[in-house]
């Protein structure tokens, strides 16, 4: 069986931060202002029932020049879906962003990471790698703004791509500091396909 992307072996000083489940009405925004004040670009894996429900949210942050990635249409648990509810999963999102934004996504994340030889199957038709990294748990219950920030800044290296959530304002309150340590170590934020272009992918 394939196994998702974990990183990218590259020699440019680059790193990918990757956010989860958007577009949000109550933070996606906010993300755009503190992303452009910082000349960041991220990409967002978006669920295709939020863009239904906020496509004016989805097209700012599409024409922000972040890239867009498929994260399925409602966030299943997928290994437990028959075939053809995951082709729909995948497929509906595909077109869906493919009508909203003008192209289709390039890369996909499985909810929770889970994937099966179903998923691996229409993921092959589609002609999309399937992408993790490094997470630190933004989206637990417990997470703090301090935490957050220690947890996704040590032990950095070019090539890096970490999960966070667009949901999660501790992750936003964490931010700025996130981005200071990120430069301050001479790193640059990049979408996944700028960084995946820019070296070799390391599989999980």
């Amino acid at each position: 069986m394939p196994t998702p992307i974990h990183r990218v072996e590259t020699d440019q000083p680059y790193i990918c931060l990757t956010f989860d489940d958007g577009p949000i009405a109550e933070t996606s925004r906010s993300w755009l202002e503190l992303l452009a004040q910082t000349d960041s670009r991220v990409t967002f894996f978006d669920l295709g029932k939020n863009v239904l429900a906020e496509p004016e949210l989805a097209k700012e942050v599409h024409a922000a020049g972040h890239e867009i990635g498929n994260h399925t249409m409602s966030h299943p648990h997928l290994p437990e879906l028959s075939f053809n509810a995951v082709r729909a999963e995948l497929t509906e999102c595909q077109q869906l962003f493919s009508d909203a934004f003008g192209a289709a996504p390039t890369v996909f994340r499985a909810p929770f990471g889970e994937h099966s030889d179903y998923v691996w199957t229409v993921l092959k038709e589609l002609g999309l790698p399937s992408i993790l990294g490094r997470g630190h748990d933004d989206w637990s219950p417990n997470a703090t703004v301090e935490g957050i920030t220690e947890n996704y800044t040590k032990g950095v290296q070019a090539g890096d791509i970490f999960i966070l959530h667009t949901w999660q304002t501790k992750t936003l309150a964490a931010m700025p500091e996130m981005i200071r340590r990120y430069h301050a170590q001479g790193f640059q934020l990049v979408t996944i396909s700028e960084l995946l272009a820019a070296g070799q992918p390391v599989y999980v």
